[in-house]
């Protein structure tokens, strides 16, 4: 068993990673939900606010399925958690995988994409950098580890949370992920 299957509820990837592009859509295996897919909005080496470590924008959609698709619905206002910055090591060596590149059209963009920063306690959009008052679906400014996707993934879709260091205090306490 490896690492990423004792910490995560991902499955080991299939297929060698490399360096994510902008369109670039990709899937996930997850041990409860099956497949999972999303696209990279857009690269990051920090906001104009400089709100995010470098990482890759993306969606991740609330489509699921028990068999690879190599073109997955790909729903902006279905997305199962709200739009997420993802270290570029999970396209690399973790669980994204690349499916395919297409060219992102305006209507393949949420409006808005708010985020809610820790810090400063006020709400932003990502590609201005402005502050903004807040637009659902609204997520916490930073770069998310793996294992803190996972989490969120999971509590979202009513799974069982994988025990790691991350998560294993949150679990006891009875404490939600989305709340960080």
């Amino acid at each position: 068993m490896t690492k990423q299957e004792q910490e995560t509820n991902f499955l080991p990837r299939e297929k060698v990673g490399r360096y994510p592009k902008e369109g670039d859509v990709f899937y996930y295996k997850h041990k409860h939900l099956g497949y999972g897919y999303g696209v990279v909005v857009t690269l990051s080496e920090g906001s104009k606010e400089g709100k995010f470590w470098a990482g890759a924008l993306v969606y991740l959609y609330d489509n699921f399925s028990k068999e690879l698709e190599n073109d997955p619905k790909l729903n902006k206002n279905k997305l199962v958690l709200p739009p997420t910055c993802a270290f570029f090591y999970e396209f690399s060596s973790g669980p994204f995988v690349k499916i395919k590149n297409i060219k992102l059209k305006k209507e393949d963009f949420l409006d808005v994409n708010c985020f809610y920063d820790l810090l400063r306690k006020k709400y932003f959009d990502f590609f201005s950098g402005k502050e903004i008052e807040r637009v659902e679906p609204c997520g916490n400014s930073g770069t998310k580890s793996i294992l803190y996707i996972d989490a969120l993934i999971s509590e979202a879709k009513g799974v069982p949370i994988a025990v790691n260091n991350l998560t294993e205090d949150r679990i006891k306490n009875g404490s939600k992920f989305k709340n960080w």
